[in-house]
């Protein structure tokens, strides 16, 4: 997970100028980035991350990829504690869980500026819920329904995708 820390530079692909440049126009006058990023909810969720970064740190890429790094490893922690849920096997979860660690997006994608990190991060989030969601008692998930939809909400600003997982979850919570 730390190879992202290695590379010195920031690497960029074609989503990078469009997130950075999102950023700078939140950042630097909201009411046009509202105006124009409105029409793409789910451009949101990365741009208004990086804005805050940015705004904490300066403008530091690094501290975007050291952003990106913290949660890819969250990811593989979530992944585990979901499988926690899912399986009986505890050896079954943590190799899930160890498994996610080898993934390209837990090196690779961690030292570019893009939505990719955040966004894998919001969909194993859901997952985490999800599986908090069934393993609570019924009449006892007030606070795991609550936190799932706030979740899936997030989810929607950061991917297109997501509102395919949206329905399928939303449906599943109401059966």
């Amino acid at each position: 997970v730390l190879m992202g820390i290695k590379t010195p530079n920031i690497n960029y692909n074609y989503d990078t100028g469009f997130f950075v440049n999102g950023a700078k126009l939140l950042l630097s006058s909201p009411g046009e980035y509202f105006s124009q990023f409105i029409t793409m909810p789910f451009y949101m969720g990365y741009t208004m991350t990086l804005a805050v970064v940015y705004a904490v740190t300066g403008g530091s890429n690094l501290a975007v990829v050291i952003l990106q790094i913290i949660l890819s490893s969250l990811c593989a922690f979530l992944v585990w504690k979901s499988c926690e849920n899912f399986f009986d096997d505890r050896r079954v979860s943590f190799l899930c869980g160890a498994m996610t660690v080898i993934l390209p997006i837990s090196y690779r994608w961690v030292s570019q500026v893009t939505s990719d990190c955040l966004g894998t991060f919001a969909s194993v989030l859901c997952l985490w819920l999800f599986s908090e969601f069934i393993a609570a008692e019924k009449g006892k998930r007030r606070r795991q329904t609550i936190l799932l939809v706030l979740s899936m909400l997030g989810f929607f600003l950061m991917r297109t995708t997501a509102i395919t997982v949206i329905i399928v979850l939303a449906v599943v919570v109401i059966c």
